[in-house]
């Protein structure tokens, strides 16, 4: 293993690095600031705190256990639900205390970046701008802005503590540091599955920075870079044997949760050809950030011109990273860092509707941080330009980034501003035409409701939770038959999908047909047992039908998720009622 030591002691630097910190703790406070007066939105903050029960329960012993054992939304993410109950004991619903955790994360891993880089690198300015960079890129306002992606901010957390304990391991290698990066490298894989190439990432570090610092005695012969190569994978192995772990559980829970998309709809070659130009697409909007959106479509076709082009520009790319590897080998690190960590939510397997987003660069584009950074450097200090003036250009260039990050933030302050913004810079945004209907609908404005499910459904017929959305619009406008319609539509797509069973069941009921509703309501429970209306209405079914101890059973079970409902009380208490009446 490698040692890398920056140049001069600690001591010379330690007051300027603890200035460069604060700076960059308050910069990024100060223009994230604004986030602490946003709402919830009505996009995935419902699922992961807003309707969610058992986050609403806060830290109780059963909340714990459905927090260690749940695969809710399709994730398995122990710690960023135990973190949305810590925040509910703190501050209740109150989105600014979600919000103000969001945006801590997001502070200490810009600044533990920084650390990292400096200590793994020995260069404070360079360290320091890449660190700004990724605290401040337009591109990354979605991990901070959406309390849902806590997972992003979290994980992060985890990762740079892992980079900085494997980073200490380097320089004094020993079993309990060992374990302790292992033990890091878990923690964030619990809160975000993405974090499976970290084991990749690792090895390129190994190549640089670490690798920089090997000696000439210690690299006199081929065979002894072959051997330190082996001994490093080896070493990684206990990483990729969790990275797999990892991986097999998140295909199942996503499977599980109906959120992967069937080769039916995005077959094997349409893929490959959307990642290929997303990869390039990133790229584009790191450097120009234009028409950010919180979702952006799949197109209806990619041209194979476009596919080409970007195929030939990322192999372009990989064979320069690869001929100037001992002159700047920190392109080859940033490069594959930024290839590698992006590959697991490229969409070769596809989850979700999205073609690509923002949120899946949080990590990746650490990698070309890094490369960007350094190699301006160094052309620079080749061309022999001053160095005020190269500093001055990087400043003024993450002064614009700033900018366009504090304007992309004011986006987020409510749903309807968020994705009436994406129908603005997107195209065909059927998922958006969903999101404003859902809104409406909430807000009673139900005939723009219907037309945007509409708008929606016309684009993609094949999009479920549009049907769902549409379905409960129509029942509120009394229109149950039309709406049992859509839920159906929604069960012909996914059979398995619990909201189209439950609601089917509810407008079944309030027509008076028990016998169907009551169908429906269990199999919502054979894929959702802690859904609590669903126990509630089908004991009103059974205590209708006299079944009264099975009734009981459920509305107790209704009454552990909603332990304060007035009507689940009132009618478990006649129950029991009727049971002693009958003994």
């Amino acid at each position: 293993m490698y040692a890398t030591t920056p140049p001069g002691t600690m001591k010379e630097r330690s007051a300027a690095v603890y200035i460069l910190c604060l700076l960059l703790a308050v910069y990024t406070l100060a223009v994230y600031w604004q986030v602490l007066s946003h709402d919830f939105i009505d996009y995935d903050d419902s699922t992961y705190v807003s309707d969610n029960y058992h986050i609403q329960a806060g830290l109780t012993p059963t909340s714990i256990r459905w927090a260690l054992t749940t695969m809710h939304a399709g994730l398995w993410q122990p710690l960023v639900w135990l973190s949305f109950m810590l925040d509910f004991e703190i501050y209740g619903l109150n989105p600014a205390g979600f919000h103000a955790t969001n945006l801590v994360l997001h502070t200490v891993n810009a600044v533990l970046l920084f650390l990292f880089l400096y200590l793994t690198t020995g260069t404070v300015w360079k360290s320091w701008f890449a660190a700004f960079f990724f605290a401040l890129h337009p591109l990354h306002i979605e991990s901070v802005a959406w309390v849902a992606e806590r997972k992003d901010v979290m994980s992060t957390f985890f990762f740079m503590l892992t980079l900085l304990s494997y980073y200490r391991y380097c320089q004094k290698p020993s079993l309990i540091r060992y374990w302790l990066v292992l033990l890091l490298f878990f923690l964030g894989l619990s809160s975000k599955a993405m974090l499976v190439s970290v084991p990749f990432l690792l090895l390129f570090l190994d190549y640089w920075p670490f690798g920089s610092n090997v000696t000439q005695k210690e690299a006199k012969s081929h065979k002894e870079h072959f051997t330190s190569a082996l001994i490093l994978i080896r070493e990684k192995i206990p990483f990729f044997l969790l990275a797999i772990l990892f991986s097999i559980i998140t295909i199942y829970s996503q499977k599980t949760g109906g959120a992967v998309v069937s080769q039916a709809i995005h077959p094997v070659t349409f893929r490959i050809a959307n990642a290929l130009t997303s990869y390039v697409t990133y790229i584009g909007k790191m450097f120009f950030p234009y028409d950010l959106a919180v979702l952006y479509p799949f197109p209806s076709s990619i041209p194979a011109a476009k596919v080409l082009a970007a195929a030939f520009l990322l192999l372009g790319i990989t064979w320069l990273a690869i001929q100037f590897r001992k002159a700047m080998p920190y392109v080859v690190t940033g490069w594959f860092w930024y290839i590698v960590s992006l590959l697991p939510v490229i969409g070769l397997i596809q989850v979700g509707p999205q073609a690509m987003a923002d949120r899946f660069t949080y990590i990746p584009l650490i990698g070309l941080f890094m490369a960007c950074v350094w190699a301006f450097h160094d052309i620079a200090a080749h061309l022999r330009l001053n160095r005020i003036f190269t500093h001055m250009v990087v400043f003024l260039l993450a002064l614009f980034y700033s900018i366009l990050c504090w304007q992309q933030i004011s986006y987020w302050q409510d749903t309807y501003t968020l994705i009436n913004r994406a129908l603005r810079v997107t195209e065909n945004n059927y998922v958006a035409h969903a999101g404003l209907g859902n809104l409406f609908s909430k807000q009673g404005k139900l005939e723009d409701a219907a037309h945007h499910f509409h708008s929606a459904l016309k684009i993609a017929p094949g999009y479920k939770t549009a049907h769902i959305g549409y379905g409960i619009t129509l029942a509120k406008m009394q229109r149950l038959p039309e709406a049992e319609f859509h839920f159906k539509k929604a069960l012909e797509i996914d059979p398995d999908f619990t909201p189209a069973h439950y609601n089917l069941g509810l407008s079944l009921y309030r027509r008076g047909i028990m016998f169907e509703a009551a169908d429906h309501f269990e199999q919502a429970l054979q894929l959702q047992q802690d859904h609590p209306k669903a126990h509630y209405y089908l004991g009103n079914i059974l205590a209708h039908q006299g079944k009264i101890p099975a009734a009981i059973v459920h509305f107790q079970k209704a009454l552990e998720i909603l332990p304060h409902d007035p009507r689940i009380l009132e009618n478990l208490e006649r129950a029991k009622a009727s049971l002693r009446k009958v003994d």
